[in-house]
Formats: structure tokens, sequence, C-alpha cells
């Protein structure tokens, strides 16, 4: 079984600023992350719901921002996914596979 998540990155610093979000894959209880370009306040991630929150009183520009964000990350999942299923169509595969599938693919993407 494979598990993705999304996390934002955790901050040492006491002043609230902005933090990149990452994904973390597990399979056969191996698991590697990988950075995402997208930085958030940690007011505007739900961690347990792995969601962006978008509040009327942001600015326009940061609500088209964090929809933005909203929609690469479901593209995000969706590209995984479909790297998922076309390995497990191949038969077993490592974390290493994933992690290198996924990555010819971003580059092929951009």
């Amino acid at each position: 079984m494979t598990s993705i998540k999304i996390h934002l990155r955790a901050s040492l610093s006491k002043n609230e600023r902005p933090r990149r979000l990452f994904l973390r894959l597990i399979h056969d209880r191996k698991s590697f992350c990988i950075g995402l370009p997208y930085c958030l306040y940690s007011y505007e991630w739900e961690s347990k719901k792995q969601k962006v929150i978008i509040s009327p009183t942001f600015s326009l520009q940061r609500i088209e921002y964090l929809k933005k964000v909203e929609q690469e990350l479901l593209n995000e999942q969706n590209l995984l996914d479909c790297i998922i299923n076309n390995l497990k169509e191949k038969g077993t595969f490592s974390t290493e596979d994933l992690k290198t599938s996924y990555l010819e693919r971003k580059k092929g993407i951009q």
C-alpha cells in the first residue's frame, strides 16, 4: 500500500512567515519527501484534512494564489495516483521506482 500525505514544513521561528509544502510518500514502510514550490502561512493550511484554508478576509491576490495552490495540489495528487496505478500494473515496485517515475514525469511536464 502506498500513502501520500501533504505537509507544511514546521517552523522553528516564533515569527509567522510562509512555509513550504511538501509531499511525503510512504511505500512498504519506506518514505521519501518531495518539496513543492508553494508557501503558505500556518493559518492557511488545515493539516488534518490536508487542505488549503481560504478565508474571505484574505486579500484578493492571496485568495487567487491559494486557489492556484489548491488546484496544483489536486494535480499533484492525480499525477501520483496515475503513476502508482501504472507501477501496480507492472507488478511490484519500490519507493525508488515511485520517486524516479514521479521526477521523470515532472521533468517531462515542465
